[in-house]
């Protein structure tokens, strides 16, 4: 199976929501929640931009590496926006923790409450999230990526890349739609430009 086309309409999606975001003012400026999670979705969009160039460019290494900050960062912002407390959000600001009392806030604990609100795409399983954080942090599934035995390179599968293209997809046109929902557009313009985007997918 050849990705090539996949990559080609995940740049296509990309681009589609450069343009439609570009010069949207948006909304709650003064909301400490949006302060924080509204710079970490724009960090979540370049990071996809980042895995869509290394992919085109046949850099699968950062580009699976890169997975797991992108999962990372999409978590703690929709998090702050839809899960956190203004206590809990304060001490993000002032300390930059997630606590829940005097315990960290696990990415375990982020999935299941935005599971809980269907907020989070399907590809984002426990068994993804653990081999992203092998990919980041040079674990046995970046070894076993890189070395068929015989020689040191990439081995990649077709299928393991299109997983990466649909979880990247998939969680920047989440993003986009965030960014659009939080805009000062009227609500039939917001409907319309997610319907746009959406059909990219």
């Amino acid at each position: 199976m050849d990705n090539s086309e996949a990559l080609e309409n995940f740049r296509i999606l990309l681009a589609s929501i450069d343009r439609k975001v570009d010069g949207i003012e948006l909304l709650h400026k003064s909301n400490d929640a949006f302060k924080v999670s509204a710079p970490l979705l724009n960090t979540v969009h370049e990071h996809c931009k980042g895995i869509n160039t290394l992919l085109e460019n046949q850099l699968e290494n950062p580009a699976f590496s890169l997975v797991r900050p992108l999962i990372e960062t999409f978590l703690r912002g929709m998090w702050l926006t839809y899960c956190a407390t203004e206590k809990q959000i304060s001490i993000f600001i002032k300390k930059d923790q997630i606590l829940n009392g005097t315990k960290n806030v696990t990415l375990k604990d982020m999935i299941s409450q935005l599971n809980n609100i269907d907020k989070l795409p399907n590809e984002l399983s426990k068994k993804t999230i653990k081999a992203m954080h092998s990919h980041t942090h040079g674990g046995m599934f970046k070894v076993t990526r890189n070395y068929d035995g015989e020689s040191v390179q990439p081995i990649y599968t077709n299928t393991e890349i299109s997983e990466v293209i649909s979880v990247s997809s998939n969680i920047a046109f989440i993003t986009f739609s965030e960014i659009i929902e939080n805009s000062n557009l009227p609500n039939a313009n917001k409907e319309s430009l997610i319907k746009e985007v959406r059909a990219l997918l």
